[in-house]
């Protein structure tokens, strides 16, 4: 069945229980284009047996442009080495290499904007082991042409975050009431709420991504709109009435931080209906704050 065109398909998402992973899912469901959406548990998945089930079901089930999407990735650079590599870089690759001779199937792998900065990547595991799942996708797609993409977010944001990240960080303490400390704060990023990037990436999946790609496999989800982390702070302290927790320069920045507008050297993908950052980011920490008081 399709509608104007495009086809309903079947779309794995490992990760599914993950911040990304649940959005896609629940953009996916919404689809009207009636998608059958299948979540395998890591639980599940990182046994010998689940791995031989998934293959089969595959093999079986799984037609010409359907997709296998990457949402499992793990972000805190405080893991071990051998667990980031395996969750961000090995399991996607055992997953492309068995099922890379079935049907014409598309995979979308997900990684950083910081990829781009060599020294980040040298002193933040997580960040190296995005880069080099963005290598792994080249090297296959010079076989797989465009069946493969490796799309590159900015900083993703909910009523959740995790705890590891700035945003987390800044939750936790306007919770308990204490003090935050941060660096200058001059690094820029872009925020974009997780709902409005995964619709980003349900639009890229349906109308397909062979048209926009360029040499390289590989699109940058971007606003356009990048914000201080000083400014970020700022606003949310003194939008909470709590500016006197925040201690902006406390801490020293780290290496190799990002401090201009980088132009992206990949394919620019407009994020879908984009909620101003500072605005959205503020109110999902209303929320957050609801739900711990």
């Amino acid at each position: 069945m399709s509608i104007d065109g495009r086809p309903r398909l079947k779309i794995v998402i490992f990760g599914a229980s993950g911040q990304m992973g649940r959005s896609l899912v629940k953009k996916l469901e919404a689809s009207s284009l009636g998608h059958e959406v299948f979540t395998i548990p890591w639980s599940k998945i990182n046994t010998e047996q689940g791995f031989s089930d998934f293959i089969k079901f595959a093999a079986n089930q799984l037609k010409a442009d359907d997709a296998i999407l990457f949402a499992n990735g793990l972000t805190d650079p405080r893991l071990s080495y051998k667990t980031l590599v395996y969750s961000n870089l090995s399991f996607p690759k055992m997953v492309i290499e068995a099922t890379e001779n079935m049907a014409k199937l598309r995979y979308i792998s997900f990684g950083s904007v910081l990829e781009n900065v060599p020294e980040l990547c040298e002193g933040n595991p997580y960040i190296q082991t995005k880069k080099m799942l963005y290598d792994l996708v080249c090297e296959k797609s010079r076989v797989l042409e465009k069946q493969l993409v490796h799309l590159r977010l900015h900083t993703l944001y909910s009523s959740n975050p995790a705890k590891h990240m700035f945003l987390g960080q800044i939750f936790d303490a306007m919770a308990k009431g204490e003090e935050f400390h941060m660096s200058d704060g001059r690094q820029l990023r872009q925020y974009h709420h997780v709902d409005d990037a995964a619709a980003t990436v349900v639009g890229l999946l349906e109308r397909g991504w062979e048209d926009v790609l360029s040499d390289q496999p590989t699109l940058e989800l971007s606003s356009g709109e990048f914000i201080k982390l000083s400014e970020l702070a700022n606003y949310l302290f003194s939008e909470l009435d709590q500016l006197s927790l925040l201690k902006i320069g406390k801490i020293e920045s780290q290496s190799g931080e990002v401090y201009s507008e980088r132009r992206p050297e990949r394919v620019e993908i407009p994020i879908l209906g984009s909620r101003p950052p500072l605005e959205g980011v503020c109110a999902c920490l209303r929320n957050f704050l609801e739900t711990v008081v």
